[in-house]
C-alpha cells in the first residue's frame, strides 16, 4: 500500500515538474515582455525627466537623472506590481521597500556609469542613459523576479500539500 502511494506521489510530482517545465518558459517570457514594456514607458518618463529637467531647468545633468529616476521608481512600482508580476499576495509596503531597496543599489550603479560615459568617455548623457538602461533590463528584471515580486512561502501545511 505504501509502495502505491510512493509510485502515485511520485508519478504526480513528475507531472507537476512537466507541467511547469512546459509553462515557464510562456510565463517567463510573458513576463520578460511586460517588463521590457513597463521599462520601455519607464525609460520615456526617464528621458522625459531628464531632458526637462537639464535643458529646460538647467539642472546638473545629475541631478535631473536623481530627479527622474524617483519618478520612474513610483511608475515603475505600480505598472510592475500590478501588470508585469500580477503580484497581490504580499503587502503592497513589503514590495514597495524590497523594490525601492533593489532600485536604489540600480541607481547608484547608473548614476556611477553614467557620471563614466559622460565626464570620462565624453559620451552624450541621453546616449548615456540609453545604453545604460538596456545593459541593466535583464538584470533587474532577474532581481525583481526573484526577490522584489516573489511569492511567500505558505504557512499552512494544507495549503502546502495542495501546491504538491
Amino acid at each position: 500500500m505504501a509502495e502505491i502511494e510512493l509510485e502515485s506521489a511520485s508519478a504526480s510530482e513528475s507531472r507537476t515538474r512537466r507541467l511547469i517545465a512546459q509553462r515557464l518558459p510562456s510565463l517567463l517570457g510573458r513576463r520578460l515582455l511586460r517588463f521590457a514594456t513597463t521599462g520601455g514607458i519607464c525609460f520615456s518618463v526617464n528621458l522625459a525627466v531628464l531632458y526637462a529637467g537639464t535643458e529646460l531647468l538647467h539642472l546638473h545633468y545629475t541631478l535631473s537623472l536623481l530627479l527622474s529616476l524617483l519618478v520612474v521608481n513610483l511608475v515603475g512600482l505600480l505598472l510592475n506590481r500590478r501588470w508585469t508580476f500580477e503580484s497581490t499576495r504580499n503587502p503592497f509596503w513589503a514590495e514597495a521597500m524590497r523594490y525601492w531597496s533593489a532600485n536604489a543599489l540600480s541607481a547608484l550603479a547608473v548614476l556611477a556609469s553614467t557620471a563614466l560615459l559622460v565626464e570620462v568617455l565624453h559620451v552624450h548623457y541621453l546616449l548615456a542613459n540609453v545604453l545604460i538602461a538596456v545593459l541593466f533590463m535583464i538584470g533587474n528584471f532577474v532581481l525583481h523576479l526573484r526577490w522584489t515580486f516573489r511569492a511567500r512561502a505558505r504557512s499552512s501545511s494544507a495549503e502546502r500539500g495542495s501546491l504538491q
